[in-house]
C-alpha cells in the first residue's frame, strides 16, 4: 500500500497486481536551491526465469529511460 511521509518528503509505492514479480520504489522530494529536488528509486523484477542477461539489460534500459522521461516531464511542468 502506498504511503506518504510528510516529515521525510517521501512517497513509497509497490505493485499490488500485475505481470511483474516485483515493482516498488520511493519518490523523495526536498527543497534545494529555491526549487524542488525530486529523486525516484525503483526496484523491479520481471519474474521470468528464462530471460537471459541481454534481455534483462534491455529491460533495465527501458525502465531507466521511462524514469528519466517521467522526471523530465515533471521538470517541464514545474517550469511552465
Amino acid at each position: 500500500m502506498p504511503s506518504w511521509n510528510s516529515a521525510a518528503g517521501t512517497r513509497t509505492f509497490e505493485l499490488i497486481d500485475g505481470k511483474m514479480k516485483q515493482y516498488s520504489g520511493v519518490w523523495r522530494f526536498a527543497e534545494q536551491d529555491g526549487g524542488c529536488y525530486v529523486e525516484l528509486r525503483v526496484q523491479f523484477e520481471l519474474g521470468i526465469p528464462l530471460l537471459g542477461a541481454l534481455v534483462n539489460r534491455i529491460v533495465d534500459q527501458i525502465m531507466q529511460r521511462n524514469c528519466d522521461d517521467l522526471l523530465a516531464a515533471l521538470e517541464k511542468l514545474a517550469g511552465s
